[in-house]
């Protein structure tokens, strides 16, 4: 066991926001023990359409984030045997991560990391986890002739009962709200450019007095995510992806996002430049 003592072994799952959140909770618990994180991909490929580990081209945390390639017979338990799961001495999930984040340090030789851990973030968790996270800069930052960037997450989240819950009029209220704040040429970004553009002619007719651009499908995902990041002010639905670009913007731009990742629950924790709305695009009253 002393091979595996003294690491935060986290199993990265689902898209760029997903392993955000993963490394985020990691990084929070590996500086609580003074611990290295060891990222473990290998759960990205048992999807249909295996994912990509991006979170570990975006993100650089040199004290803490290790460099060395995991243990072979570990990252299996972690990502296949999914022991981060069912074993409670040595597992963090979203059961306890609040309870092990908030509660008296207690020794253990090692952690394993496994969950979505969008739940139990305290406002100072949050800001922990920022503090410990380094964007690697694009290779040529985006000039785009927008005053605001709306992301639109289509294709799998369409069908989702749990995610697909924004209507076009999520948008059309909250590009109202945006232009009422003096801003009048928009920019989308999407994974779907039909959605997208469905969802554009919408808003064009809704709003006939604005600029409205569906941008070009990027061929990296971290192309569109600098393109949100970097944007002097943003609207965004229930995606984590776009949430992550606003949360590591330095600059704090404007965002209207959606309270709520998932339908039947509220987030608890909002960044500072957030402006919350509930699923009709309207401003939620005292939650920012």
């Amino acid at each position: 066991m002393r091979l595996f003592a003294n690491a935060v072994w986290v199993r990265l799952a689902g898209g760029l926001g997903n392993q955000l959140f993963q490394l985020s909770a990691a990084l929070v618990c590996a500086r609580r023990w003074n611990w290295p994180v060891v990222p473990v991909t290998d759960g990205l490929g048992t999807y249909a359409r295996p994912h990509e580990a991006t979170s570990l081209r975006l993100v650089r945390a040199e004290r803490l984030l290790a460099a060395q390639p995991p243990s072979r017979s570990l990252a299996w338990f972690v990502a296949r045997a999914r022991a981060g799961r069912w074993m409670p001495w040595l597992g963090v999930n979203d059961r306890n991560f609040p309870e092990i984040c908030r509660g008296p340090r207690r020794g253990r030789p090692l952690a394993l990391m496994d969950g979505y851990f969008q739940r139990g973030w305290t406002q100072d968790l949050l800001a922990q986890a920022l503090t410990l996270m380094t964007v690697q800069a694009a290779e040529q930052a985006p000039r785009l002739p927008y005053d605001c960037i709306v992301h639109v997450r289509g294709t799998d989240f369409l069908g989702l009962q749990s995610h697909g819950f924004l209507r076009p009029d999520y948008y059309a209220n909250a590009v109202a709200l945006a232009k009422s704040a003096g801003l009048r040429r928009f920019g989308i970004v999407t994974d779907d450019p039909l959605h997208g553009a469905r969802l554009a002619a919408y808003i064009g007719e809704v709003h006939r007095d604005v600029m409205l651009d569906v941008l070009p499908a990027a061929s990296d995902p971290l192309d569109d995510f600098h393109v949100i990041r970097s944007a002097p002010a943003r609207i965004m639905g229930n995606s984590t992806f776009a949430w992550w670009a606003a949360a590591l913007d330095s600059n704090a731009a404007p965002t209207w996002s959606c309270a709520r990742f998932v339908r039947d629950q509220q987030r608890d924790f909002f960044l500072k430049s957030e402006i919350p709305l509930d699923a009709q695009g309207r401003p939620c009253e005292g939650l920012a």
